[in-house]
């Protein structure tokens, strides 16, 4: 797994004179914008960690323009880099980032399907968690994930006592919302996927 560090600050260095401060939507628009070059350069297997160091604040609207739009756009399959971690981010970055992430599917236009997931992984310390807005089986499937390491849809069903089509499609609703790795194997059964944890 190739895992790639880009610090916020750095990415607001190029848009602001106060990177410490990343605030209104119109910076976010600027920002996400920088931000989606530097992920449409990774490839799909690569895993990118945002670390907030170096940033005090970031508000509501700011979160929304850049997290809000990344966690709306992989929930609808609209994007093509790997998963995408958040880390060290203070407990004022983590409130507006939660808010925006929350209320992300109240806010879009009523002609847009409405998503029922708003999510990114963020590592706290040692443990990595879900912030926005989640489906309960999204969390139970990636709790179970991240304990295990690595699972199967066979495995999942096992656990879970669920049909496996019910836990095939768990485990790839985690990897298309950036939560899971997804690695296709061949053997003598034929082919299967194998999700892997961000950590």
């Amino acid at each position: 797994m190739i895992v790639i560090v880009l610090r916020l600050a750095d990415i607001a260095r190029g848009i602001t004179s106060f990177p410490s401060l990343l605030a209104t939507r119109l910076a976010g628009k600027r920002f996400w914008e920088q931000l989606q070059k530097c992920l449409r350069e990774s490839d799909a297997d690569t895993v990118i960690t945002l670390s907030f160091a170096g940033v005090d604040v970031m508000d509501a609207s700011f979160a929304d323009e850049v997290f809000g739009t990344l966690a709306a756009r992989r929930a609808r399959k609209d994007v093509t880099f790997g998963p995408v971690i958040l880390m060290e981010a203070n407990e004022t970055c983590v409130e507006n980032l939660k808010m925006a992430l929350e209320t992300r599917a109240d806010r879009e236009s009523p002609d847009r399907e409405r998503l029922r997931n708003c999510v990114l992984p963020m590592l706290k310390g040692d443990e990595m968690t879900l912030i926005g807005k989640f489906e309960d089986h999204v969390l139970q499937s990636f709790e179970l994930l991240s304990k295990h390491k690595t699972l199967t849809a066979r495995d999942l069903s096992d656990v879970l006592k669920l049909n496996l089509n019910a836990a095939s499609t768990r485990l790839k609703t985690l990897a298309d919302l950036g939560l899971a790795r997804r690695i296709e194997i061949r053997d003598a059964q034929g082919k299967q996927f194998v999700y892997h944890s961000l950590q």
